[in-house]
């Protein structure tokens, strides 16, 4: 429902979902079909590691609609790629994406559409947050997570 919201005002956008079919998958391309949706969604299944990159770059945005997840990889692989992202505002997510994408509740459509829809309407706010995301994923080294280590180990004493 929020993709058909940002479809209605961006005519030429399009979805791509990946993973396997799992869960309420039927139930969704269903609501695709009642939608009208089925020519602007591709389903690409299981993208192996080495056509991962390839399908990041023809991306505008990465978006991660999650209710449930607490570290969601794809964030970090958009961090690197050099993508924006939008994602749901749960669990350990809002400090993963930190300052470098957009948060939104998951559950509110209207929400999940303005967030990607403002996404999509600002290329200054896209290379802003690109920018972040290059130095959040940057700053994830194995001496910054020593020294958190130490000082949460240091803390429990």
């Amino acid at each position: 429902d929020a993709f058909a919201k940002v479809v209605s005002t961006h005519s030429g956008c399009h979805l791509v979902l990946t993973g396997s079919k799992q869960h309420d998958y039927e139930k969704v391309m269903a609501r695709v079909s009642e939608r009208g949706l089925l020519s602007r969604v591709l389903h690409l299944g299981h993208v192996e590691t080495r056509d991962l990159a390839a399908a990041y770059k023809l991306a505008t945005i990465v978006v991660i609609p999650t209710l449930f997840e607490s570290i969601s990889i794809p964030i970090y692989e958009a961090f690197m790629i050099g993508l924006p992202v939008c994602a749901s505002n749960v669990v350990a997510l809002p400090e993963q994406v930190g300052d470098a994408g957009l948060l939104f509740d998951p559950v509110v459509t209207m929400d999940m559409a303005a967030t990607i829809g403002k996404l999509l309407d600002d290329p200054a706010l896209r290379r802003d947050l690109v920018a972040r995301g290059s130095l959040r994923v940057a700053s994830l080294t194995i001496e910054r997570y020593a020294e958190q280590l130490r000082g949460l180990l240091d803390r429990a004493r």
